[in-house]
C-alpha cells in the first residue's frame, strides 16, 4: 500500500493526486521527492511527520510555557537540574512518534552521564 507524503491518505493504484488534499503521487518507480530541510518521513510508512512537543494533558504549567510539559531524566525524582526537554514528531498516517531531545548541545553531558540499564 502506499500513501500520501503530505497527508497519509491511502493511495489508489493509477492514481496521479491524493484524492484528500491534491498533493502529486508520483509515479512508483520514481524515487520519493526530496524531504524539507528538517523534516522527517516515518520509518514505518514513508509519510512527512508533524513536528511538535510532548506536553502533559492536564497540567496547567504548558500552557504557560511554550513547549514545557514531560521530560527526560536520568533519575526517578527528576530533579531541576536533570530534566531534559524533548521534542517529538508524529506520522499522521501509522501513529508512530519519535522523540528527540530539544538542546542537544546543552544537555549532551547530563545524558552521557545517566546509566545504560534501569537498576532493579
Amino acid at each position: 500500500m502506499v500513501f500520501c507524503r503530505k497527508c497519509g491518505n491511502a493511495i489508489q493504484p493509477g492514481e496521479v493526486f491524493c484524492s484528500r488534499c491534491g498533493a502529486a503521487v508520483g509515479s512508483a518507480s520514481a524515487p520519493p521527492p526530496p524531504l524539507d530541510v528538517g523534516e522527517k518521513s516515518c520509518p514505518k510508512c514513508g509519510v512527512v511527520m508533524r513536528a511538535g512537543y510532548v506536553v502533559e494533558r492536564e497540567s496547567p504549567m504548558s500552557l504557560w510555557t511554550y513547549g514545557s510539559g514531560i521530560y527526560w531524566t536520568p533519575d526517578e525524582g527528576g530533579t531541576i537540574g536533570n530534566r531534559i526537554a524533548m521534542k517529538a514528531y508524529a506520522c499522521p498516517n501509522c501513529g508512530y512518534i519519535e522523540h528527540y531531545i530539544r538542546y542537544l548541545d546543552k544537555d549532551r553531558p547530563t545524558v552521557e552521564r545517566a546509566s545504560t540499564r534501569f537498576s532493579q
